[in-house]
């Protein structure tokens, strides 16, 4: 173990988590040799393996690119963050691994992530229903209002997306820190560079149509899921036309609604009108039309 990495163990371990090492061949016979059938996530900079340990528990390792410029300083910075926050919508570290590359483990279910919840099929638990889509907007709102203004040390997620929130059996949402895609990053990121809290909010707010409509941020023929959700929303009645049909009508139209509305006022191309994550969490959980 590194000593930068053994200090964040000690420290870690001092307030209120310590973090597992695991070897290569640990990690190879969790994931099957990192089989290609147990990719979960995947960006430029890492992928992300669903794995079993020994005792059962299922994991989700996530392996940084060995192309990567700097990875050891992404690697540390992406640990650092892990092993200062505690909230229950944001994953807590497993362990980690140096051998081959580096690796962070963080809890998996069943379920997997919401990416492949929403969009991977129904299968045997059948199509995602209403109640669970909002336990998922109202938790991740939760988790980037953490982070955000809460947390000892403020920390911007910069790739907030459905591959990147793992769901518990009871469908609480997890946030995984990952890869940045496109469909998910606002205007003034792609072309200025410019990241903060904001950035958060506007791809959080992407995620809520895809709950909504059970679309994918960018179809197979590359248009924009927030291009087409705008021409809906001049109305109330207008947004009822977007929801996922494979839900049959069976939903809360004020929840709805309300998940709708918090989109609408993230997703502004201005990053100063775009409300914090703490304002989006009342708007969820309180506002009436």
């Amino acid at each position: 173990m590194s000593s930068k990495l053994r200090s964040l163990s000690t420290r870690s371990s001092s307030k209120w988590l310590s973090f597992r090492t695991f070897s290569l061949s640990e990690l190879r016979k969790a994931t099957r040799n990192f089989s290609k059938e147990n990719v979960v996530g995947r960006g430029g900079h890492a992928k992300v393996y669903r794995g079993l340990l020994p005792d059962g528990q299922l994991v989700a390792v996530k392996k940084l690119s060995a192309t990567e410029n700097g990875r050891m300083e992404s690697f540390l910075s992406e640990l650092g963050h892990a092993v200062n926050v505690r909230h229950p919508n944001v994953a807590r570290l497993v362990g980690v691994g140096l051998e081959g590359g580096e690796h962070l483990v963080f809890p998996f279910s069943r379920l997997g992530c919401l990416s492949r919840r929403l969009h991977g099929g129904s299968g045997e638990e059948g199509t995602m229903p209403w109640e669970a889509r909002y336990k998922v907007a109202l938790g991740a709102a939760s988790g980037l209002e953490y982070l955000h203004e809460r947390c000892a040390r403020r920390i911007v997620h910069r790739d907030v997306k459905p591959a990147n929130i793992l769901l518990k059996d009871d469908y609480e949402p997890q946030g995984l820190r990952g890869m940045v895609r496109v469909g998910y990053v606002p205007p003034e990121d792609t072309t200025h560079g410019i990241f903060n809290e904001k950035t958060d909010v506007f791809a959080c707010a992407v995620g809520r149509p895809e709950l909504l409509t059970g679309r994918r941020a960018i179809d197979g023929k590359n248009h924009s899921l927030i291009a087409w959700v705008r021409s809906f929303l001049s109305s109330k009645d207008e947004v009822l036309k977007m929801v996922d049909p494979a839900l049959g009508g069976r939903y809360d139209v004020e929840q709805l609604r309300r998940v709708m509305h918090a989109a609408q006022l993230c997703i502004h191309t201005s990053p100063a009108q775009r409300p914090r994550m703490s304002q989006v969490s009342v708007i969820l959980a309180l506002l009436s039309f």
